[in-house]
C-alpha cells in the first residue's frame, strides 16, 4: 500500500459516488482510515427516508442524500453509508487493485 497517491479534498475532490480510501481525525482526534464516498449535493436520490435524513431539492421535487463525505459499510450483501457530518475529511486516495487469492 505505500504505492498510494494520497490528495487533499481542497486540491482535488474525488469522482462523485466512488468508492475510495478515506482519512480524517475523529472526534476523539483520532486518525481514521476508511473505505468511504463522497457526495455530491443532489445526486444520490434517498430511497429510505425517514423523514429526517435528506435534503429536499424543490427543483426537482425529490428528497436526497445531504452532500459531504460517507463511510461505507457492507455486512451480508446489506449496504449502510455513515455520513461524516461533523468529520473533517484530510485526505483521499483511490482504491488499491485486490489481490489474486489463488485455490
Amino acid at each position: 500500500m505505500d504505492n498510494i497517491e494520497w490528495k487533499k479534498p481542497q486540491d482535488k475532490m474525488p469522482p462523485n459516488g466512488k468508492s475510495i480510501l478515506v482519512a480524517y481525525k475523529n472526534s476523539n482526534n483520532k486518525n481514521r482510515l476508511i473505505k468511504g464516498h463522497y457526495t455530491e449535493k443532489f445526486t444520490d436520490e434517498n430511497y429510505d427516508s425517514d423523514g429526517e435524513f435528506y435534503e429536499y431539492d424543490k427543483k426537482s421535487d425529490n428528497n436526497y442524500v445531504p452532500c459531504g463525505w460517507y463511510e461505507d459499510s457492507y455486512s451480508h450483501e446489506e449496504y449502510s453509508g455513515y455520513w461524516l457530518e461533523s468529520q473533517e475529511v484530510l485526505f483521499w486516495a483511490e482504491l488499491p487493485k485486490s489481490p489474486i487469492i489463488e485455490g
